[in-house]
């Protein structure tokens, strides 16, 4: 059911693989989902992020399926991940509407 206050709302959905449990931890890849008011999907984002093997646990590469192979192929820097996944984020930003969150009027 499409929400009727919000015809164009959305959300986004995000999910980080982390190279171990500590805040410390490398990310290694970010994945992103964006739905609209009625669930269908609009847009997914992907990428892998280079990053410093020796500070990641190597348990938690092996959970992640991680293969340097395919990072070494795949992965960009943090810089150029944070700037696609900027743009991902503006393109799905739902436009406030003029109307008041806090108290649900217009």
């Amino acid at each position: 059911m499409e929400n009727e206050s919000f015809p164009d709302e959305r959300l986004v959905f995000v999910d980080l693989e982390t190279g171990g449990l500590e805040t410390w931890r490398p990310i290694l890849q970010i994945a992103a989902i964006s739905v609209a008011s009625d669930g269908s999907e609009l847009e997914t984002f992907e990428s892998k992020l280079r990053f410093d093997e020796n500070v990641a646990d190597p348990n938690s590469l092996r959970k992640n399926h991680y293969s340097r192979a395919r990072w070494h192929r795949e992965a960009r820097s943090a810089c150029v991940v944070a700037e696609a996944f900027a743009q991902f984020l503006m393109r799905h930003a739902t436009i406030d509407q003029g109307r008041s969150l806090a108290t649900g009027t217009r």
